[in-house]
């Protein structure tokens, strides 16, 4: 059986090296050698040996003929490079390589189980007596000194386990110089303290000769380094020893690269030495009488100081330098966590008799125990914080560190100057309460609406009702409520969940953000609210008049109940002006008690001083900002904003005018608090709860510069668990379960200005040429001219321009068409656009193509409808269909969409209930909405009503060649009214 074996051999030009072979055992007397090993070579296959073999073998080719010829050969051929080296690269170039990868070899030996051999000669057999011993342990070396009359002699010797051995007359062989390995007997020494060319003369030369005249100076220079290096043996001449107690310090400097480090030190008597160097001896030198004093360190005492450093955590550097942590973190954090070390660590470290100093230029770090007391007190609407640090003997207060908690600077001076490093815990624990609060004297007062701050800092001092509100706020559902008894709507449980939440949160004095979907009901939960408020306040004051004298409660339903009616604050309620009707049409439907108005027009300034006789005001934007000045005066219950990113711009008059409004509580309602950028939901949060996100400049810095442009998760997760408790959002799909597959809702939109004196114009016209026509016999031609007519305010309801290229005005449902639409695709949802009117979809398209919003589009001109189909149900990015609801109405999947919009009325229902199918029919595994815009006091409101009455009148549109001819002229006129 082969077995790897290393071999010393001679190299004929390199000196010795080491070598690899597989041999065979021939008999009990030697080995034969059968097979040169090398990795390099295909013939030795690497799966032959294990890893530690490998190592070696690795290291031994590297100084390969091959391998130092490619190295030093300057691109000569082995054999060409091999006779022209010359002895000067060798020896100062190559052997040099050479001999730290033969230490790297003899390194590896000690560990593995690897035979060892010496090769004397070219024959491929090995005896027993050429096995060599590799010695673990280091040797020494030892300096034998013998001074005599007319001079002195020294000679080296080396001490092995004790036992001293003599090199005259010894064939010993340098494997190494530096480190040196020395081959003696068969035996391999290995040393730590001498260079190998220094034991060579010795092998030789019984001794060296200091003659007299050369003595003095070759004792003050050689024999004084060699005494405080080696062992010495004195003949002639006497070394003494000195004791002294030794003493260990610890000094923090800064090193090389600018970061902290510990330096050890070891003091014996006035003598300071490094820690980390070689043993070194401190050596006096009597002239005179030949006489050394040598002062002896206590190795196994520093040994166990080094230890004990260790075991605390510090990771030796280079020589006596320790670091708390290897090389990686920044300066600035690589220091505060060294202090912070200290801090924990001191008294370990002066425990075990260990000095410490800090040695920095004119900085100097507190490094005793830190500690902090800090408790709250609760008021109405904002909590007193108070708090006291405890730096050593110095009381500083908590407020003091404001400064540096929102910095992060941790270090803080102190009265003393001495710099103090504030934990790190406490940044992420307390940055939210110096955030938000504001500073008042010695204490911290923060808003109610920043209790999460608090219950984060894990502050002392909040009551346990605040913490089981708190509780219940962020777990709304376990909070009980009774609907107000005056609501006439069958609120989902969902709907009755965000009733819940809403309600609670005015319990509590706080703002709050209702974010559902499009469709899901945010009108009908804000009137719910609205109805139940309105009732608690009604049945409150009754209750306190009650509570008067018996004089008083014999005229409770007399004048003091008008005096309660007369106290009561109505509501303000701002949107697009498009919606208000839809929202009073909402408010008697679900509400019918609410006493409801409108303020807008020409005459509105005089509803102000009647505001008191209402429940609900309803106003746009516009209004508001143009009349601030004289709402801002009017004490409301609440102001709830509907579509509130209309205050998405904070430098924006209309948020600044909606600002100044006073009222006890604040709502917004959309569906989309952020739409372009986080400052879009620092207006909505900063109106509902003033102050809850810092200033604006502070919010940028803090939130949304951070998390738009540096994607910090962090603080993106901070700004979440600050808003989470006041804002509400459910998608459609999270309440799927609460919604039937079919929802359906009139969306009654006001027309603008502008667009209702166009429609009134026309539609006054209209009138008065049709009772001309009656009374002047032309019945005959009255269908035709009235469809004309009806078609034609049917269009103006939509947008004028539809029949006038000239108009400049506005539209109120093309205005509330496109919010809508904007809402639903910013949620993801796909939505199918319906009407009667090409032009009207053309409105929008061309709307679509300037803004590079994505949509498609299908009329009776379509001639590509597969593709075109295929299109919206397969590209997500394609949101929004147009289509004609005579070229669509029939044949088409679109399971896509979840929203179907029916932007103008048609007469038959039939033919709108087609257009719906498309959406709501088998495949679709969405809860389909239905919305119908309907402009308010037009046209289409009759549309609606002849289609919920299906009157003769929609009959004879429906199925009649002449459909007006049977109809009496009050019934002909009364379309125009």
């Amino acid at each position: 059986m082969q077995k790897l074996i290393i071999a010393i051999k001679e190299h004929t030009v390199f000196g010795y090296v080491f070598a690899a072979f597989f041999t065979k055992r021939k008999n009990k007397f030697f080995i034969e050698i059968t097979e040169n090993v090398s990795l390099m070579h295909s013939e030795n296959q690497s799966d032959k040996f294990n890893e530690q073999e490998k190592a070696i073998l690795k290291t031994i080719d590297s100084f390969s003929d091959q391998n130092l010829t490619k190295i030093f050969g300057k691109k000569k051929k082995t054999n060409e490079f091999l006779k022209t080296v010359s002895k000067d690269d060798i020896q100062k170039r190559i052997r040099p390589f050479i001999e730290k990868r033969l230490y790297s070899v003899i390194e590896k030996l000690k560990e593995y189980d690897i035979d060892l051999y010496i090769k004397k000669d070219k024959f491929n057999t090995l005896h027993n007596e050429d096995i060599i011993a590799l010695f673990k342990e280091p040797a020494s070396t030892v300096f034998n000194i013998e001074k005599e009359e007319n001079g002195t002699k020294y000679y080296l010797s080396i001490k092995h386990k004790g036992i001293k051995i003599n090199l005259n007359g010894k064939k010993g062989l340098i494997i190494s110089n530096e480190p040196c390995s020395l081959l003696l007997d068969n035996n391999l020494y290995l040393f730590e303290d001498i260079d190998g060319k220094k034991l060579l003369p010795f092998f030789e030369k019984t001794h060296i000769f200091v003659p007299k005249s050369a003595e003095k100076k070759w004792f003050e220079a050689f024999a004084v380094k060699a005494i405080k290096k080696y062992e010495v043996n004195a003949v002639g001449f006497s070394i003494e020893e000195k004791l002294f107690p030794p003493k260990a310090k610890l000094v923090l400097e800064k090193d090389w690269k600018g970061e902290y480090t510990f330096v050890l030190y070891f003091q014996y008597g006035n003598d300071v030495y490094s820690a980390g160097k070689r043993l070194e001896t401190k050596l006096d030198f009597d002239e005179a009488n030949f006489i050394f004093v040598k002062s002896i360190r206590n190795k196994a005492w520093e040994n166990k100081i080094v230890k004990h450093i260790s075991n605390t955590g510090l990771i030796s550097q280079l020589d006596n330098n320790y670091k708390l942590t290897k090389d990686g973190l920044e300066k600035k954090e690589q220091r505060y966590q060294t202090i912070v070390w200290i801090r924990k660590n001191i008294k370990k470290i002066t425990n075990a008799g260990i000095q410490f100093e800090q040695n920095l230029y004119k900085r100097e770090y507190f490094t005793q125990d830190i500690s902090l007391d800090i408790k709250t007190e609760q008021k109405k609407d904002w909590f007193d914080i108070y708090g006291t640090v405890k730096f050593g003997e110095f009381e500083i207060p908590f407020i003091k560190l404001k400064d540096n908690i929102l910095s992060e600077n941790r270090e803080f001076i102190l009265p003393d100057k001495t710099i103090a490093i504030i934990p790190e815990e406490w940044f992420a624990k307390y940055s939210e309460v110096f955030m938000f609060g504001k500073k008042s004297h010695d204490k911290l007062q923060l808003r109610k609406i920043h209790f999460e701050a608090i219950q984060n800092a894990e502050i002392k001092g909040i009551d346990a009702g605040f913490k089981e509100n708190i509780k219940k706020l962020l777990q709304f559902n376990d909070f009980e409520v009774e609907l107000p008894k005056d609501i006439k709507a069958e609120l989902r449980p969902y709907q009755k969940d965000g009733f819940k939440w809403l309600y609670f949160l005015q319990q509590n004095n706080f703002g709050g953000c209702l974010a559902d979907d499009m469709g899901l009901g945010k009108t009908v939960q804000t009137i719910t609210l609205l109805q139940k408020t309105i009732e608690d306040r009604k049945s409150n004051q009754k209750n306190s008049i009650k509570s008067k004298s018996d004089e008083s409660q014999l005229s409770i339903f007399g004048q003091t109940e008008k005096e309660v009616e007369s106290e009561k604050k109505p509501s303000l309620i701002v949107m697009p002006v498009s919606i208000i009707h839809n929202w009073e049409n909402e408010i008697k439907r679900f509400a019918p008690k609410l006493k409801v108005t409108k303020y807008r027009g020409n005459n509105r300034h005089k509803k102000i001083e009647k505001f008191g006789n209402y429940d609900v005001i309803l106003a746009g934007y516009a209004t508001v900002r143009n009349d601030i000045e004289l709402l801002q005066k009017i004490e409301l219950l609440y102001v709830i904003l509907d579509e509130s990113q209309f205050i998405k711009n904070s430098n924006s008059k209309t948020y600044k005018a909606v600002l100044k409004l006073d009222s006890e509580y604040k709502l917004v309602l959309t569906g989309t608090p952020v739409e372009n950028s986080l400052s879009d939901l620092w207006s909505q949060m900063n109106f509902i709860n003033s102050g809850m996100l810092g200033d604006k400049n502070f919010f940028i810095q803090t939130f949304q510069n951070p998390v738009e442009k540096g994607h910090d998760e962090l603080q993106g997760q901070k700004l979440k668990n600050i808003i989470n408790p006041f804002i509400l959002r459910r998608t459609k799909n999270e309440v799927a379960k609460d919604l039937p597959p079919l929802t359906e809702q009139i969306v009654y939109c006001g027309l603008d200005d502008e667009q209702k004196s166009f429609y009134e114009t026309e539609k006054s016209k209209m009138r008065n040429k049709f009772i001309e026509m009656i009374e002047t016999g032309k019945k005959k031609s009255l269908s035709f001219e009235i469809l004309s007519a009806l078609n034609k305010l049917r269009q103006i309801s939509n947008h004028p321009v539809m029949i006038d290229e000239k108009y400049k005005g506005e539209s109120g449902k093309y205005n509330e068409i496109l919010r809508s639409i904007e809402s639903l695709t910013s949620e993801n949802h796909k939505v199918l656009i319906f009407s009667s009117f090409v032009k009207h979809l053309n409105l929008f398209a061309e709307y679509f193509n300037n803004e590079n919003i994505k949509y498609s589009m299908l009329t009776g001109k379509t001639k590509n409808r597969e593709e075109v189909i295929s299109e919206f149900q397969s590209v997500n990015e394609n949101k929004i269909f147009l289509i004609s609801i005579k070229a669509g109405g029939t044949g088409l999947n679109l399971t896509e969409a979840d929203y179907v919009f029916i932007i103008d009325p048609w007469w038959n229902p039939a033919v709108e209930k087609q257009a719906v199918n498309r959406a709501h029919r088998i495949g679709q595994d969405k809860k389909v909405m239905v919305y119908r815009y309907i402009s308010k006091n037009t046209i289409e409101e009759k549309i609606i009503k002849l289609q919920e009455k299906k009157t003769q009148l929609a009959e004879t549109f429906i199925n009649s060649n002449n459909p007006l001819s049977d109809l009496s002229e009050d019934k002909i006129i009364e379309l125009f009214e």
